[in-house]
């Protein structure tokens, strides 16, 4: 009988506290934060490029003028336009282009390149010379030990 009222009790203290007034607390939705990213590009015309990249549109700053616009389907790369005027990004490269009246896409007026990618290709190539220079440097002393040691060698 023991067994049996300490089992009643104990599944009425589990019902009772399955049944608590305390309100459960909903999860909290962190923030949707935007993906914005902004990027410095120098082009082939001498002209600045300033992009700044946020969910599907950027705000492009070109050539005096201040565009918005948005990302429209492309066959490689990633496309924005505002029905006159089209950036086109591939890889560090940005194609700019104007669209015809028909609204047809016409010749690249200007290529830009993303201005840190430039830094890094011109360190890159500084680093390959440096090595270059340091391979010639060590075969030349090699060379002069080479010499000097058969110039004791033979005297």
């Amino acid at each position: 009988m023991t067994i049996r009222i300490s089992i009643l009790l104990t599944a009425a203290l589990l019902i009772a506290g399955c049944t608590s007034d305390t309100p459960v607390e909903e999860p909290v939705e962190e923030p949707v934060i935007p993906e914005i990213s902004a990027v410095s590009y120098t082009c082939d015309s001498e002209n600045m490029a300033e992009a700044t990249y946020e969910n599907g549109t950027i705000l492009l700053a070109y050539g005096g003028e201040i565009y918005t616009l948005t990302e429209t389907e492309a066959d490689a790369g990633t496309r924005y336009e505002d029905g006159n005027f089209v950036w086109w990004i591939d890889g560090n490269e940005a194609s700019v282009f104007e669209m015809d009246p028909d609204g047809n896409l016409g010749e690249a007026i200007d290529t830009c390149r993303d201005a840190a990618s430039d830094w890094v290709d011109e360190a890159m190539d500084d680093v390959e010379q440096a090595v270059e220079d340091g391979v010639d440097a060590v075969e030349d002393a090699a060379d002069d030990v080479a010499d000097e040691v058969e110039d004791a060698t033979e005297g």
